[in-house]
């Protein structure tokens, strides 16, 4: 499965980044749940968007999460709507999860994430930028399956 996600993930970046005429880095906090584990993070991510002028887009979206027993990453691709100042994106993907913990060492899980999110441009180059995901992922013999979430408030800088 991780084979997968890394092939899925070059060919979606090379694909959209080819394309984008925006890029957003972005930076903020959020959280993980995954099953019945819920820890605050630190987001690290960008967004590639393909047209600033019109008002629908392609977008491509990199996140990751980073907190003390778990950390994630995810790719998609989605769309988004932009009205003036204000930007909607529905985006659908790939996520991996890492458990890195003392008891249990390290345990991947992988699978279909989709999302929402709005950005807020308050001035020109600088956002708001608020993500929701979720979806299921699971070990690679396919007899876990667990839930997971992702939600961020974060500052984004486009150039």
């Amino acid at each position: 499965m991780k084979k997968i996600l890394l092939a899925t993930s070059a060919i979606l970046l090379s694909a959209t980044l080819a394309q984008a005429k925006t890029t957003t880095v972005k930076v903020g906090s959020g959280n993980i749940e995954v099953g019945n584990l819920s820890e605050s993070a630190t987001m690290i991510g960008a967004e590639f968007v393909q047209s600033e002028k019109s008002k629908l887009a392609l977008i491509f979206d990199l996140d990751g999460y980073f907190a003390s027993d778990v950390s994630t990453t995810y790719v998609g691709i989605g769309g988004r709507y932009k009205l003036d100042n204000i930007s909607l994106k529905a985006t659908a993907g790939v996520s991996g999860v890492n458990f890195d913990t003392s008891n249990s060492g390290n345990t991947d899980l992988n699978g279909f994430v989709y999302g929402l999110g709005a950005t807020y441009t308050f001035a020109k180059k600088h956002n708001i930028i608020l993500d929701y995901k979720t979806g299921t992922v699971s070990d690679e013999t396919g007899l876990v399956d667990v839930d997971v979430t992702y939600t961020s408030l974060s500052y984004g800088y486009s150039f």
